[in-house]
């Protein structure tokens, strides 16, 4: 990994383990092989007609574990980590991070288990996501810093939505899994949308020696107002209205990429990873639009914001918050240069192989679950030695 060498002074501590010094450390490493182990299990069974879980259908398993599984887990590393930056106050770490991120994966590996009744594994499914919003209460509460302090009911809206798959799955009621799955992808876009306001344009200034960053006012209204309107709305308006308030999400999102874009990022992949995972949300919207219309299948639009979006944004988030605070220099390896190829490769062919050819849709499905995969195995290949040992600039976390 190119980079800031380690501390030869002291050796013995840089290659000290800490797995739970601070939260991206295990949920990244988690994120990443869920991320693997979940997509590799979605396509076999995909292919061979049996479900990989005893417990919940396959296509609901496998949205319910791409969201509340794999996502939360990137969700819980990003937040864990940057409140302690924001406030200034340590979060979870040692036995409260391992018993989070036990509790995380212990939602993961009871459904593949038969005889778990499906009220208990509704139980430890959604305590993890309470326990996340108050370990991140706690800090924002105590720094006064109220203005992060949304980050909690978006937590727990995502937990009510976990809460309505399982109701869905325990009453075999199709449409409580459909909301979970809506209720699930909306909240989490509409945190990268927040999110991605905050940091792209700063990191492309940073990145690029203090380019000429453009951020308007009016933009990220529209693209944050948008997004949030869409995600309310969308249970209750069809058609026309909500196809129009999808084209204002999206005329938002795309003056931000107007506003944020730089030649020069196109040489430093940390940087254009998150641009094209963020350029996802704008195509999203604009398929969402289409699809309320009944001009595109509505497959098509969900998978160009959780395959594209979601995939794209959270990879390049996690190597790069992973390389900053592990005291490394923001470049990236080759290895990851080409999971970030993947990784965008595996959304194009899912999104617009069968928008083109829909005799290919199952191909589409197969080769896409693997080029993520493969994207994904090259981050835990190069991440995990560096999430499990101490910084190589000796601070803490």
């Amino acid at each position: 990994m190119a980079g800031i060498q380690i501390n030869t002074a002291n050796p013995v501590e840089a290659n000290r383990l800490v797995p739970f010094a601070l939260g991206f450390r295990p949920f990244f490493l988690l994120a990443g092989l869920s991320a693997v182990l979940l997509m590799l299990n979605w396509v076999m069974g995909f292919i061979s007609g049996v479900s990989v879980s005893t417990q919940y259908p396959g296509t609901a398993w496998h949205a319910h574990e791409m969201i509340y599984g794999y996502t939360t887990a990137v969700i819980a590393g990003f937040l864990l980590t940057s409140v302690r930056n924001w406030t200034g106050m340590q979060t979870a770490t040692g036995g409260w991070l391992a018993a989070l991120a036990l509790l995380w994966l212990a939602g993961r590996i009871l459904p593949l288990f038969p005889g778990i009744s499906n009220m208990w594994l509704a139980v430890v499914d959604l305590a993890f996501l309470p326990a996340l919003a108050l370990a991140i209460a706690i800090p924002i509460v105590r720094a006064r810093q109220w203005r992060n302090l949304f980050l909690v009911p978006m937590l727990l809206l995502l937990a009510a939505g976990n809460l309505l798959f399982h109701l869905g799955v325990m009453a075999r009621m199709a449409f409580g899994v459909e909301y979970a799955e809506h209720v699930g992808f909306g909240v989490i876009i509409l945190l990268i949308v927040i999110i991605a306001g905050r940091v792209v344009g700063f990191f492309m200034q940073r990145g690029l020696h203090n380019a000429d960053v453009k951020q308007w006012y009016w933009a990220d209204t529209l693209a944050i107002g948008g997004t949030l309107a869409y995600v309310v709305l969308q249970f209750f308006l069809q058609g026309m209205p909500l196809a129009i308030i999808a084209a204002l999400a999206a005329i938002g999102h795309l003056a931000r990429l107007i506003g944020w874009y730089q030649h020069a990022m196109w040489k430093v992949p940390l940087l254009w990873v998150l641009y094209v995972g963020y350029t996802w949300v704008f195509i999203g919207f604009i398929l969402l639009g289409l699809e309320t219309l009944h001009w595109v299948n509505e497959s098509l639009a969900v998978h160009s914001l959780t395959a594209g979006a979601i995939g794209t944004m959270t990879l390049g988030m996690m190597a790069r918050v992973s390389l900053g605070h592990t005291g490394r220099e923001m470049k990236s390896h080759w290895s990851l240069d080409l999971a970030f190829v993947l990784i965008t490769a595996a959304a194009l062919v899912r999104v617009f192989l069968p928008m083109l050819y829909p005799v290919l849709l199952l191909s589409a499905i197969k080769w896409s679950g693997v080029l993520w995969a493969l994207a994904f195995t090259l981050f835990v290949i190069v991440y995990a030695p560096k999430l499990l040992k101490a910084r190589i600039d000796g601070m803490p976390g």
